[in-house]
């Protein structure tokens, strides 16, 4: 079974708190169990919010309540936790209101187990706003955890954690700009484009490229939808299979189209010359829109599914970037509001030789059509046009 730090936080059912208990799982740095519920009282929630910042200042991790330890912090035995929904929405609303800033991305559920118990899941994710203060009753305290347990964080600890942020953001800036000069310097002569995805926390290896898994993934990615999908097979044929390079994984069909999968989680989609055809002599190149919308939205559904299955952390910066279409035609399906009739209107990139659509923060991936979305209508925007296309209610309605 797998570990519950390899499996997203929504997919963590009953089976997987017992197998913590069953394989002795002992506390640690990102690991604590506590037997009952934190009572109302000021001195147990002020215990509480120590526990939940200290787990945020240092690097994340599991909370469960409900679970019994031994002095060595080995799981012994289940606890109830009575009125379990009520609680867990009590532990949220107190982070929210007495933790400053607040920990992005904090998720709890009550989770009933096969015996009958009800216990506590609690995730603080490793954050990028850190330190954060318990500001409860002018408390204005900064914890941290350390092995199995919490202490008050020194001025050096503070400190600290304010350039580990900084450096964080560095360190992606970086990695997007060396990343951005070697495409720059493969797509030379044709039009090219890349769509990618990296983890805020990029010095870390979320894949494992054995999994067999990662490459069912990536050889057909689900959710996809319409005719420029990410997948490599059809029916039962496969048309080519993942590869092993320095970085991590790759599949691709010659200048077709190349996905990348970094072990850092970084996630790439390349299309060298499909979505740029040859018009008229008059119109010349254009840039086929249909094909850029249908696989900008596949990507970020299969990204969206990659963040969910795998365990990366939701945290991520994407970016697009079209190499070597300066001159070129986009002709967009438009609706005239009087009449409801469509009409195709066309215009030509002038300006610009290659189009880079700055890398974003994305903070939540619940509607992967939605973020396709917002960095297409950058794209749009850029021909000139106001909206893009074939979106109703922030979903992907594909042309027929």
């Amino acid at each position: 079974m797998e570990n519950i730090f390899q499996k997203n936080f929504d997919s963590i059912i009953n089976a997987d708190i017992q197998n913590l208990i069953d394989i002795k799982y002992k506390e640690r740095l990102r690991m604590e169990y506590k037997k009952e519920m934190y009572v109302t009282r000021d001195k147990e929630r002020k215990e509480m919010l120590r526990d939940i910042s200290a787990f945020a200042n240092a690097f994340g991790g599991y909370l469960i309540i409900g679970i019994e330890a031994d002095k060595q912090g080995i799981p012994i035995g289940k606890f109830n936790v009575i009125n379990a929904e009520i609680e867990r929405d009590r532990i949220e609303k107190s982070c929210w209101s007495n933790i400053e800033p607040h920990i992005p991305g904090l998720k709890s559920k009550a989770i009933e187990m096969d015996t009958g118990e009800n216990i506590i899941l609690v995730f603080i994710p490793r954050s990028l706003k850190k330190p954060h203060m318990i500001n409860f009753k002018q408390l204005n305290q900064f914890w941290i955890r350390h092995n199995d347990k919490k202490l008050p964080m020194s001025v050096e600890e503070i400190r600290g954690a304010c350039l580990s942020v900084e450096n964080i953001w560095k360190d992606v800036k970086q990695f997007l700009d060396e990343r951005e000069i070697e495409l720059r310097q493969q797509i030379t002569q044709r039009g090219g484009i890349v769509i990618g995805c990296v983890p805020a926390l990029i010095r870390e290896e979320f894949i494992d490229i054995r999994d067999s898994k990662i490459k069912e993934f990536l050889i057909d990615p689900p959710n996809q939808a319409g005719i420029f999908t990410l997948s490599f097979k059809e029916g039962s044929n496969i048309f080519t299979y993942p590869e092993p390079t320095l970085f991590g994984l790759r599949i691709g069909r010659g200048d077709f189209k190349e996905v990348q999968l970094f072990r850092n989680g970084y996630f790439e989609l390349r299309l060298d010359s499909t979505l740029v055809y040859q018009g008229d002599k008059a119109r010349g190149v254009y840039l086929n829109s249909d094909g850029l919308i249908g696989y900008t939205v596949n990507y970020f559904r299969a990204l969206s599914y990659l963040v969910e299955q795998f365990g990366i952390e939701s945290n991520l910066v994407g970016f697009i970037y079209l190499y070597n279409i300066g001159h070129t035609t986009l002709k967009s399906k438009l609706v005239d509001q009087k009449t409801g009739n469509s009409y195709y209107p066309e215009k030509k990139l002038e300006k610009v030789y290659h189009l880079l659509i700055q890398p974003m923060q994305i903070l939540s991936f619940d509607n992967p059509d939605a973020i396709a979305k917002l960095f297409l209508e950058r794209i749009w925007n850029a021909f000139g046009f106001e909206e893009v296309p074939f979106f109703k209610d922030e979903k992907y309605m594909p042309s027929r």
